[in-house]
């Protein structure tokens, strides 16, 4: 814009300021005064315009893409040579314990010839030792490790009911203490997933305690047969 002024001594003219408009109008302001101005026409703009309507994605969501990810993990694990041997561990697990609780005061009044009474005392220390290992053994897991303690609390296990069993009767509350030793197994045989196969092992473990139950209803049905066709002392 250009502005012309004229200021003689001791008066002061009105400024008269030119404006540059949009093409074919000129607005003259004048201090004081506003010049008419003639409306203009809006410009129409040849830039295509952005829609703003969505447009629907074609490509798979992350959480659909992560749901497939998870089914064919699922698959692999079942055909995983050490899946199914943690299966196995897990499953002896599940067996030893309801083993006692379903035919250990059947084992006892058939083959020793106890009372219902003491057949029923004898579950109810397995439990209050196995209640007791539950507050205790984990500071040994913690020393010994996963896998390590695992391996320990089963070769005593063994070694244990092998020395029942030979003494027989009179070893019958001693038994009982196995309930100490087998408490651990659970909560550290669901841990030594977590520690060999890291970030995978939520589905492992999954398929590791599928596998289980089905070890566990088998070795149940096993034992029934053992003890009907070749002796309670056997099952």
């Amino acid at each position: 814009p250009t502005t012309i002024q004229s200021v003689p001594t001791g008066v002061v003219e009105p400024t008269t300021t030119i404006q540059s408009v949009p093409t074919g109008v000129i607005n003259v302001i004048v201090e004081g005064e506003s010049a008419p101005t003639e409306p203009t026409e809006p410009v129409e703009s040849t830039e295509p315009v952005e829609s703003t309507q969505s447009t629907e994605s074609t490509q798979p969501t992350e959480s659909t893409t992560h749901k497939q990810s998870d089914s064919v993990l699922m698959w692999k694990n079942f055909l995983s040579p050490l899946i199914w041997l943690l299966g196995l561990n897990m499953g002896a697990v599940y067996a030893i314990e309801s083993v006692t609780v379903n035919w250990g005061p059947l084992y006892l009044k058939d083959v020793f010839g106890v009372s219902d009474s003491e057949a029923s005392s004898f579950l109810s220390l397995f439990y209050v030792f196995y209640t007791v290992a539950r507050l205790f053994t984990g500071y040994v897991v913690d020393y010994l490790g996963d896998m390590n303690s695992v391996l320990v609390f089963n070769g005593v296990l063994i070694v244990f009911y092998i020395l029942c069993f030979l003494i027989g009767r009179s070893a019958m509350w001693i038994l009982s203490f196995s309930g100490f030793l087998i408490s651990p197994f659970y909560p550290t045989a669901i841990t030594v997933p977590m520690e060999v196969l890291g970030k995978e092992a939520d589905i492992a473990i999954s398929v590791i305690l599928c596998i289980a139950l089905i070890v566990n209803w088998v070795i149940q049905v096993i034992i029934g047969y053992v003890n009907e066709y070749i002796g309670y002392q056997w099952g």
